[in-house]
């Protein structure tokens, strides 16, 4: 009996997607279980009975039991769960992965012979985890003639509707995947591409199976978990800073939690945030750039970014926005500091801080070689640029009565040019002093 079912290679174990897996409430025991009876099933050495047309092994608990390491009544009871003939505490709409038959033998005795669920097979492997070699390995088995079988869903596995987000391919994900594939860029054309619509509850691609993971992830409280921002890699974090405010994410996100309709308004909405981003003054230059899958927006696990997470807040900046945040944050904080009491709401925010950043340049360039032609120039440019600022801001508020005009800021302009003239007749300066950089 061990020689017939030793299994030279697992076959299932650590193919399985763990998430439908659970839907189950499945133990790891039962898990082993129902991987040892497949492999054995496929070497062809297992005795089966056809019936309408199908095929269905037999189950020997008396001599199966002990070369398992267990009792019958145990291994009858992990049978028995696997086929869903023996009620347990969990309400799922997807078919178990065994279907048991009886049937008595010529003794009159009565025999338990279990067959596979196809649709539950296929929703089961994680086809998209498996090796090229794995993957037709396993195909070989599934598509074998009467090796598995299907029924249809029996009345005492229907949900409940408090349940619905145990159900693999629920109602909500699937009108929000097929909501979200309708959003258009602007220039008319799918945001998402290359997308397939589920054929029915049991029928879908491993596109749509992470996505609605992803949504299940959201319902159950797990998204900040699972899909950790803090673990993007660190240019991505970088460069999308004003985007991922963590905060003001998490409190979006934990509010989805237990609300089916939170998800689909926070979702659409980054849905719709993202689409803003091909537009062609937005702050992305390269539109290639973008994830077009769905899955790979909400998370990518090869890149480590997540563009979903950058669209929840807020849609993108406009490309003149973001290169002032950019001027911004390169400008020192300190030089930044001397000159937030002048900037006024009216002001454009990139033609501001470019004035402030060519005036610091402007003294940066010329500072040292002022000094050195002309000594006076010292007790004006001390080479400390803090001290230059402030001297520049007092000498603006007091010639402006503290209300200059954004014309009147920066280098190159005719109040920079009284500034010099001032400081000229100050301090006794005899040489050109540029008004430009």
């Amino acid at each position: 009996m061990n020689d017939l079912i030793s299994i030279k290679k697992q076959i299932l174990l650590n193919t399985y997607r763990k998430e439908i897996w659970d839907f189950y409430n499945f133990s790891i025991i039962e898990l082993f279980i129902f991987d040892r009876f497949f492999n054995w099933a496929s070497t062809g050495q297992m005795i089966f009975i056809m019936h309408d047309g199908k095929k269905f092994f037999l189950i020997d608990y008396f001599y199966i039991a002990p070369s398992w390491g267990m009792s019958e009544i145990y291994l009858k009871k992990i049978m028995l769960g696997l086929s869903g003939s023996m009620p347990k505490n969990v309400s799922t709409n997807l078919k178990y992965p065994l279907i048991r038959l009886t049937q008595k033998d010529e003794y009159k005795k009565w025999k338990s012979y279990y067959g596979f669920e196809i649709g539950t097979m296929n929703t089961l492997i994680s086809w998209d985890s498996l090796s090229l070699k794995r993957k037709a390995f396993l195909e070989e088995f599934i598509n074998m003639d009467g090796l598995f079988t299907e029924l249809p869903i029996q009345p005492k596995q229907i949900i409940k509707d408090k349940d619905f987000h145990k159900v693999p391919a629920h109602s909500v994900c699937l009108d929000l995947y097929k909501s979200l594939l309708q959003i258009n860029t602007n220039n008319g054309k799918r945001l998402f591409v290359n997308h397939i619509i589920p054929a029915d509850a049991h029928h879908y691609n491993a596109t749509y199976a992470h996505f609605q993971d992803a949504i299940f992830c959201l319902y159950e409280g797990k998204f900040l978990t699972t899909y950790n921002s803090d673990k993007m890699v660190e240019w991505f974090r970088i460069k999308y800073k004003y985007y991922l405010n963590n905060e003001s994410i998490k409190e979006k996100i934990r509010s989805c939690k237990h609300d089916w309709n939170k998800i689909k308004e926070i979702v659409l909405e980054a849905g719709n945030n993202y689409a803003l981003w091909f537009d062609v003054n937005s702050e992305q230059y390269d539109k290639d750039a973008l994830p077009r899958s769905i899955v790979d927006w909400i998370y990518s696990a090869h890149t480590e970014t997540s563009m979903f997470y950058v669209s929840l807040l807020q849609p993108p900046t406009s490309a003149r926005e973001a290169e002032a945040e950019r001027l911004f944050n390169r400008i020192n904080p300190k030089y930044r500091k001397i000159f937030y009491s002048l900037k006024q709401e009216s002001f454009d925010g990139y033609t501001f801080w470019n004035k402030i950043n060519d005036l610091i340049k402007w003294y940066d360039k010329y500072w040292g070689r002022l000094t050195r032609q002309d000594i006076n120039c010292a007790y004006w440019l001390d080479g400390i640029t803090a001290n230059f600022l402030n001297n520049y801001k007092e000498w603006l508020m007091a010639f402006t009565d503290e209300k200059p005009f954004l014309k009147n800021i920066g280098i190159n302009n005719n109040t920079f040019d009284l500034y010099i003239k001032q400081k000229i007749k100050d301090h006794g300066i005899e040489i050109e002093i540029p008004r430009s950089l």
